[in-house]
């Protein structure tokens, strides 16, 4: 019962949290971790397709993948070809990792991430942003670290000329009060 309500917890966090960027009329690359990877990549029915979109869109998503101590809930970037229907996979977490929200970069070719390692990495729990290219060819790579475990940042933006990262700074702060 206590895993099922965690389980319904986690899932509407998602739901409040998630994130996703629209790409409309860019050309189309393949994600090199979605080619290697069959499994990961999905089609489905294109019923958008009146609405003559292009592009991709670039989404956040939680996948139930069973049996761990932690949860075995992993979180996914996906992108979404709207012309095909084509899912791909730019990046999943390892079990216990979190990813907040995702901003596309205006050059089309890197993505800044909120984004919360495993528990067990040196850098687990603490949300900070990460970068890595769109196409997924490598892993994020941190940016800077929240000062304490009570920081974190969320909700990353570029500037319109992709120079100025703009970004969430939140502090948790206890309202424990002691004698």
């Amino acid at each position: 019962m206590k895993s099922f309500l965690s389980f319904f917890l986690c899932l509407g966090a998602l739901i409040l949290n998630s994130a996703c960027s629209i790409l409309i009329n860019q050309q189309l690359f393949s994600s090199q971790n979605a080619a290697q990877n069959v499994d990961e990549a999905a089609k489905i029915p294109v019923t958008w397709g009146s609405l003559n979109l292009t592009g991709r869109l670039i989404y956040v998503v939680a996948d139930f993948k069973g049996g761990s101590s932690k949860g075995g809930l992993r979180v996914a970037l996906r992108s979404l070809d709207l012309v095909s229907g084509t899912v791909a996979t730019i990046f999943e977490t390892d079990v216990g990792g979190w990813i907040r929200s995702v901003a596309v970069a205006p050059d089309l070719m890197n993505l800044i991430i909120s984004y919360s390692p495993a528990t067990d990495s040196p850098l687990g729990s603490k949300e900070g942003l990460y970068s890595m290219p769109l196409d997924g060819s490598q892993p994020p790579q941190l940016l800077f670290t929240p000062p304490s475990d009570q920081d974190q940042y969320s909700q990353p933006d570029w500037s319109p000329d992709g120079k100025t990262i703009y970004f969430t700074h939140i502090k948790h702060q206890s309202s424990a009060t002691t004698h």
